[in-house]
């Protein structure tokens, strides 16, 4: 979930992830979190993940400077780590823009950043039908899925789309997971692939077909195609 906290919406979409007991990543804009700190305290308490996006989330935020970058993300990895506790290494670029500049401010901050391979476009607010049927093509394992917590009935639109992705099979999990699990899954793949006394045997494993997972937030990169074929189900939100 992206541009919160909001005061009126973030506490719906919280009360649907309670009750589905599915766990979430929001990546928040840190001029919302003043006055929102009870907000941010009960996303962490409910076992959910907060990444950093931005101070500012301006418009012009990808002309900054080096220097005004890193002053604007530092300033929101402060303000969210002051309230919640935690330290913030998760980072998602403000409308998903990417520069050499910011390359090299997330690098020297040593972010880890997460974009997404499904956008779901639900801040052109399209029916929930269009966004369902966009999902559904391009539902893979491995899947992250971009969504605003900040927009009308959004606490509404997760649930159809929760209801749809456990439809089709698929378990929604926590990011840390997801990135630990896919990492795991790729040394095996390239370690057997070097391997010469396994050059002849299949790349990729097959897994029985009902194990599948989801979570919510992609990992940087978007790793080794055929991990959309049937060893490895699983998305995060």
């Amino acid at each position: 979930f992206d541009d919160g906290p909001d005061p009126i919406q973030t506490p719906k979409v919280l009360k649907v992830l309670r009750e589905k007991h599915i766990p979430a990543c929001f990546f928040c804009i840190g001029n919302k979190i003043k006055g929102n700190e009870e907000l941010l305290r009960q996303i962490i308490k409910e076992g959910h993940h907060i990444g950093n996006h931005s101070f500012s989330h301006s418009g012009y935020f990808p002309l900054y400077t080096f220097k005004r970058m890193c002053h604007d993300l530092i300033t929101c990895q402060q303000e969210l780590e002051k309230v919640t506790g935690q330290p913030v290494q998760w980072f998602r670029p403000p409308f998903g823009v990417t520069n050499p500049t910011l390359a090299q401010a997330v690098r020297r901050l040593g972010y880890f950043p997460i974009g997404w391979n499904i956008r779901t476009l639900d801040t052109q607010q399209p029916t929930p039908e269009k966004i369902i049927k966009r999902i559904k093509k391009r539902l893979v394992p491995g899947s992250i899925l971009l969504l605003h917590d900040r927009m009308p009935d959004s606490d509404r639109l997760l649930v159809q789309v929760l209801d749809f992705i456990e439809k089709e099979g698929y378990t929604v999990v926590a990011l840390d997971r997801l990135i630990k699990d896919m990492t795991k899954l790729i040394s095996s793949i390239f370690s057997t692939a070097t391997s010469p006394s396994t050059r002849n045997e299949p790349r990729f494993p097959l897994h029985d077909q009902t194990d599948k997972k989801i979570t919510s937030s992609y990992v940087k990169y978007k790793i080794l195609p055929p991990l959309h074929s049937t060893h490895y189900q699983q998305l995060a939100v």
